[in-house]
């Protein structure tokens, strides 16, 4: 669009190509700039994401050292501690 605008105005070849590269490099600038953004973003979503599946991770390993020490419980019994008082004889 910018080239047919531009062509309409009867601007000479020369100058056309000097300004389409122009134009050009100008909007390679902005993209450059957009895709550095979008790289960090990813690289972000990628930390972020492998920092959620080590805390699920260590969390089923608690869970499961949990279920496995319920499983191996064993039940206690409460000590009767009072002094044994000895029979007298009669």
């Amino acid at each position: 669009m910018y080239q047919s605008t531009l062509e309409l105005q009867g601007v000479a070849d020369h100058v056309l190509r000097r300004e389409i590269k122009e134009r050009k490099a100008v909007i390679d600038a902005e993209l450059e700039q957009i895709r550095a953004k979008e790289w960090r973003a990813y690289e972000q979503c990628n930390t972020e994401y492998r920092k959620q599946e080590r805390y699920c991770k260590e969390q089923r390993d608690v869970l499961r050292a949990s279920e496995d020490l319920d499983a191996t419980e064993r039940t206690m019994y409460e000590l009767d501690v009072r002094p044994v008082q000895p029979k007298l004889a009669k």
